[in-house]
C-alpha cells in the first residue's frame, strides 16, 4: 500500500488510524511479539508491562518521552537492575 496523502492527514481519520494499528498489531503478533493496546495514555501500560516482564529477563523500553523515564525510576523495584541509555548521533 502506498500513501498518497500526508501522514497527519491520513492519521487524522480515526478509521485509517484504527486499521493501521490493527495491521501493525497483526504483523507483530505473527512475529511473536506481545501487543498491549492502551485506549488513553500508554505510559502506565508500558511501564507496568516492562516491570512485569523483567522478572528474570532483560526488557528494553525505547522512547524519547521523559514521562516514561520518571515512571520507570519511580516504579521499578529496588532489587531489579535498571539501565538507562541516552540516544546519540554516533559522533563523540
Amino acid at each position: 500500500m502506498v500513501l498518497t496523502v500526508a501522514q497527519t492527514s491520513f492519521l487524522s481519520n480515526i478509521r485509517n488510524k484504527s486499521r493501521l494499528i490493527q495491521m501493525l498489531s497483526s504483523y507483530l503478533i505473527s512475529k511473536g511479539y506481545i501487543i498491549k493496546q492502551a485506549n488513553d495514555d500508554a505510559d502506565t501500560v508500558i511501564v507496568n508491562e516492562a516491570i512485569k516482564r523483567a522478572q528474570g529477563q532483560y526488557v528494553v523500553v525505547v522512547d524519547q518521552d521523559i514521562d516514561l523515564l520518571v515512571l520507570l525510576i519511580a516504579h521499578t523495584p529496588v532489587e531489579n537492575q535498571i539501565v538507562f541509555l541516552k540516544p546519540g548521533n554516533g559522533g563523540n
